[in-house]
């Protein structure tokens, strides 16, 4: 039976959080995203090797110069042509890791640290950048590496716009600046104007609650909501 991507997350977050990694999940089309200090690792997951893979983990090298690809190997089996597959990849600059899947167990495997290859791309500084953003607008991350495109990726953008409907649900109707001393994030005035889920009404000048959508959220994002709800009393109780 063939396993699922998601597999390979957990041990490998594992793996990186020991080394002293903060560890990011689905961000900006990244599998993972791992950052110590201005440290940045990027890894792209697949259940075992394939081109696909390679042309993904190429793509990832205009954001960085540590880029992983990692494949996963079941039930003790060895991956075919591994010595070919280590002197294309270092060719490439790509490290390569592998996620041995076992009856109880799971080890990491790096058979390969990036390096600086033949002709790797010039860092793309726009795409970095938002990459960073991205990071740094998550309060925190309940994404899942390698999942399926038809699981929502839990954005910075939505976390935001959950936690401004939490404070809401707690505060009433509120304009822009009193949610953000409730601990809204900077741009809240604009993620209300924009509305871009849908979530919010507009009651008056410069005041907002929640719609009736909005309001359908909290049994939609369970774990987000209660993430946010305990957030809010914790700083309210300081």
């Amino acid at each position: 039976m063939k396993g699922s991507e998601t597999e390979l997350f957990h041990p490998l977050k594992t793996y990186l959080e020991r080394k002293g990694y903060t560890v990011y999940a689905e961000v900006n089309n990244c599998d993972i995203a791992a950052v110590k200090g201005k440290d940045l690792v990027l890894i792209e997951l697949k259940n075992h090797f394939s081109l696909k893979l390679v042309l993904q983990g190429l793509e990832r090298q205009e954001l960085g110069n540590s880029v992983y690809i990692a494949a996963a190997v079941r039930n003790g089996k060895q991956i075919k042509q591994k010595k070919q597959i280590v002197k294309l990849l270092k060719r490439l600059g790509l490290g390569f890791i592998l996620v041995r899947l076992l009856p109880g167990r799971e080890e990491i495997e790096v058979l390969l640290n990036p390096g600086n290859g033949n002709s790797k791309p010039s860092i793309n500084t726009k795409k970095r950048n938002a990459l960073f953003k991205e990071i740094g607008g998550r309060y925190r991350d309940f994404n899942t590496g390698g999942s399926v495109s038809s699981i929502e990726t839990m954005t910075a953008y939505r976390l935001k716009s959950i936690q401004t409907a939490v404070i809401l649900e707690k505060n009433g109707t509120s304009s822009p600046a009193h949610l953000r001393e409730q601990g809204a994030s900077f741009d809240v005035q604009a993620i209300l104007y924009n509305n871009y889920y849908g979530w919010f009404e507009r009651t008056g000048r410069g005041r907002y609650t929640l719609s009736e959508k909005g309001r359908d959220i909290f049994t939609v994002y369970p774990e987000q909501t209660e993430y946010f709800r305990n957030t809010l009393k914790n700083s309210q109780t300081c």
